[in-house]
């Protein structure tokens, strides 16, 4: 009689039940701080993203040194052992802050933690295929992602939404009239746009039910710079104006 251990196949068992050999594996949670090269160590992200353990309680650097041809999926986890008094970054996805290193695009699921995901120093080239609207960064149900030094090709129409979600945006560049939209909150979202420039052919900033904070943002659009869809509050601190609901556009300080 044949055994076998849990969780594996003998030839005679193979297709009848059994774990795929594509199955991916998440530990519970993280045993040691980790940093990974790609291309080195693995030659897909989206391989080891897979890994990230659902309770992240060291650093897990993954340095992107190639372009990236893959819609990347940040799985949701929970960054355990942060600090509420600072930044924690646990999971850190590092492109070049000099030369951003090309990704198709990236969608960020429900993270929890101080800072987590760090994303910094990529430039995303096509939309996220997973969700409605043409934006290349998608932010759903997270507590604090921080996106940093990122730039964007001239295929995106749409930059960034922040979809009930907490999401900094720092030194980043949305380049001259090649995106129509750049940030956008929706679903009770909240965004903070930090020392970011660029031309839009539309809208720098959408508003669609959340908040919103922009400080020294060079960010113009040739339709305006603010879009208030209504329900919620941004501050422009670069202007001056604080825009509130519908009827009452902006008043200012």
């Amino acid at each position: 009689m044949d055994t076998e251990e849990p969780g594996h196949q003998s030839e005679n068992s193979a297709g009848q039940g059994s774990t795929p050999e594509c199955a991916e594996f998440r530990p519970l949670e993280s045993k040691e701080n980790r940093e990974i090269d790609i291309p080195g160590d693995s030659t897909s992200l989206q391989e080891v993203l897979n890994s990230v353990p659902y309770f992240l309680r060291h650093t897990w650097t993954i340095n992107v040194n190639e372009p990236v041809d893959e819609d990347i999926i940040v799985p949701s986890y929970i960054a355990s052992n942060t600090s509420f008094d600072g930044i924690a970054n646990h999971l850190r996805i590092e492109g070049d802050k000099e030369e951003p290193v090309p990704i198709n695009s990236i969608l960020v699921g429900a993270t929890q933690g101080t800072a987590n995901p760090l994303i910094r120093g990529v430039q995303t080239q096509n939309h996220v295929p997973y969700v409605d609207e043409p934006f290349s960064v998608v932010v759903m149900g997270s507590m604090e992602t921080v996106i940093d030094r990122m730039t964007f090709s001239s295929n995106v129409y749409g930059g960034i939404v922040s979809y009930n979600s907490n999401v900094t945006i720092k030194e980043s560049d949305f380049k001259q009239n090649q995106l129509h939209y750049g940030i956008m909150v929706k679903r009770g979202g909240h965004a903070i746009v930090r020392s970011s420039v660029g031309s839009l052919s539309g809208f720098p900033f959408i508003l669609n039910s959340g908040n919103m904070v922009i400080s020294n943002s060079e960010l113009s659009g040739e339709e305006g710079r603010i879009q208030h869809r209504g329900g919620g509050i941004i501050i422009d601190n670069d202007e001056g104006k604080t825009y509130l609901p519908y009827p009452v556009e902006y008043y200012s300080r």
